[in-house]
């Protein structure tokens, strides 16, 4: 969820709700500033600089299907770059989503070792806050790209094409264009590809979180058997 407050020394955990022993690992000596307010409680703010959060998870270099969610938002000069993340599955720079110079979502990956862009036709301008995910369905063959829950681009794979796995860990706010100068939170990796119809819930869900609750009224114990 991004909500630990960094220390300011480099090695600080941040949480990984579903694998309690597999933390993110913070470097560039975040602040306890850069701890801020995102879209579910708080999330971090990366300097633009030499911030990265590494995560160096089982799944790395494992996975055949995936998907990664996540909100950012880029806080930089209007003709910049930085990346959201890289080595996903393990490779040294791929799979790998940024915004490049002048505003574009951008993403890349390998299958059977030609790497291939994944374009979204979607900007961001600095201050903007856009839910990003990036699917993988082995299966289907296909690559997709969606941006506040609506699909933007797809790429069909090769069938049987396999991705890479050298094992790098994954890394969040930093990549070979430079670190984001902006915030990251509820980085979400499923080693599943995720439905449209789930990533459209995931981005409506987190936006506003009131839309997933129903009332069922109060309480009501059963009576004991007599």
């Amino acid at each position: 969820h991004m909500a630990e407050v960094p220390s300011g020394i480099d090695g600080d955990e941040i949480h990984n709700s579903a694998r309690a022993l597999e933390p993110g690992l913070t470097a560039g000596n975040m602040q306890p500033e850069q701890s801020v307010p995102a879209v579910i409680g708080r999330g971090l703010a990366f300097d633009g600089d030499d911030d990265v959060i590494t995560i160096d998870a089982e799944f790395v270099g494992q996975l055949d299907s995936y998907s990664i969610t996540f909100w950012v938002r880029y806080d930089g000069s209007a003709d910049g770059s930085g990346d959201y993340f890289q080595r996903l599955n393990g490779d040294y720079f791929y799979p790998r989503c940024w915004r490049q110079a002048g505003g574009h979502v951008f993403c890349q990956y390998i299958v059977d070792d030609t790497v291939t862009a994944l374009s979204s036709g979607v900007d961001q301008a600095v201050g903007e806050r856009l839910h990003v995910a990036m699917v993988r369905d082995a299966e289907a063959a296909t690559h997709r790209l969606y941006v506040d829950g609506e699909l933007v681009g797809e790429n069909d794979d090769p069938a049987g094409a396999s991705l890479p796995d050298d094992g790098y860990p994954l890394e969040l706010g930093r990549g070979e264009l430079g670190t984001l100068p902006g915030v990251l939170d509820e980085v979400r990796v499923a080693t599943a590809p995720l439905s449209a119809a789930w990533v459209r819930a995931d981005y409506r869900s987190q936006l506003e979180p009131g839309v997933a609750l129903a009332s069922v009224g109060p309480v009501e114990p059963a009576p004991c058997p007599g």
